[in-house]
């Protein structure tokens, strides 16, 4: 097994080519929206954001702690920092929260590139967003004709290494080894990039999963293809700010539907021959208004009071 070693926390490549300005990677362009989701690129103001996501990612394992201007410092200026080697910081926003980041930069190698920064918030997963991050970094490497895509990701992410595997990644023998915070180990994984047969808008087929929307070529303001199906996010992002996935959703709103309607026929029943079921439809109600209300009241105040503590994490990270 090959072991690399680096000294530095985090390297970024020296600028390769001056800063590129075209319109359509302009620092927080839009390249889709939708259903209150917001595909752009990344803006230097957008730091303490990113770094918040990357710290939670990191928290939920053990030994992971994120000091960004140690172990990442190109995430206080994002935008400057890919800008200058040639690079695409993405982020992917939900009413305003970023929720997601993808990233590459011209590898050493020539005619690869690296993928970096694949981060998904934990209420987003499970639902193809870093499959469709990977794909967009894919696109945006054969764009530049690049024949591989390589990326260094710690050995203690199992969840991204299931997902990079599946979308075709094979992992190699090298591990780096990093002198940062955590002690980070990385595995190295590579993706060669075979000619594809391009659909009309220049684009290669799109994963088959719900995030088949891609910027076209032809667009220079990035538009989505297939804008409808961007809107498929809002399936995700009401159970998620409810503390629920889509099944879960699923479930309880069909449950309240079916003690509504046997409600509303008690009720009629009940209007007809008032001898029958005398108190079902106000118990009905009551405890729909206990579980729809009162127990969605106490879900608010319960995420109002964890949310302070995340913040100020993120705050006493992006000062590090």
């Amino acid at each position: 097994m090959t072991v690399q070693s680096s000294l530095a926390a985090r390297e970024m490549m020296p600028p390769p080519a001056p800063v590129d300005l075209r319109p359509e990677i302009v620092s927080g362009a839009v390249v889709g929206a939708a259903g209150g989701l917001k595909l752009r690129f990344a803006r230097d103001e957008d730091a303490n954001a990113i770094i918040e996501l990357i710290a939670a990612v990191w928290s939920e394992y053990p030994g992971k702690t994120l000091v960004a201007g140690a172990d990442m410092p190109e995430l206080l200026r994002p935008a400057s920092t890919y800008g200058a080697c040639d690079g695409r910081f993405w982020v992917m926003e939900a009413h305003g929260r970023i929720v997601g980041t993808v990233a590459l930069q011209p590898s050493a190698e020539a005619g690869v590139l690296e993928l970096q920064k694949l981060y998904v918030a934990r209420d987003m997963r499970r639902n193809g967003l870093g499959g469709f991050l990977c794909h967009l970094v894919e696109r945006e490497a054969r764009k530049r004709g690049a024949r591989a895509i390589e990326l260094w990701s710690d050995i203690k992410l199992l969840d991204a290494h299931r997902r990079y595997e599946q979308l075709g990644y094979v992992r190699g023998e090298a591990l780096k080894t990093y002198n940062d915070t955590s002690g980070t180990v990385r595995y190295y994984y590579r993706k060669s990039l075979d000619p594809e047969v391009l659909d009309d808008a220049g684009d290669p087929p799109p994963p088959s999963d719900r995030w088949q929307a891609m910027p076209r070529d032809s667009d220079r303001r990035g538009s989505f293809l297939a804008n409808g199906i961007m809107e498929r996010l809002s399936f995700i992002e009401h159970p998620a700010s409810v503390g629920e996935n889509y099944l879960q959703h699923l479930r309880h709103a069909a449950g309240f539907a079916l003690s509504m309607i046997g409600g509303g026929l008690a009720v009629a029943v009940h209007a007809v021959l008032p001898f029958l079921f005398k108190k079902t439809g106000s118990g009905i109600i009551t405890d729909l208004h206990t579980r729809m209300v009162t127990g969605r009241r106490q879900l608010t105040v319960k995420r109002s009071t964890a949310q302070p503590a995340a913040r100020s994490r993120g705050k006493r990270v992006s000062a590090a």
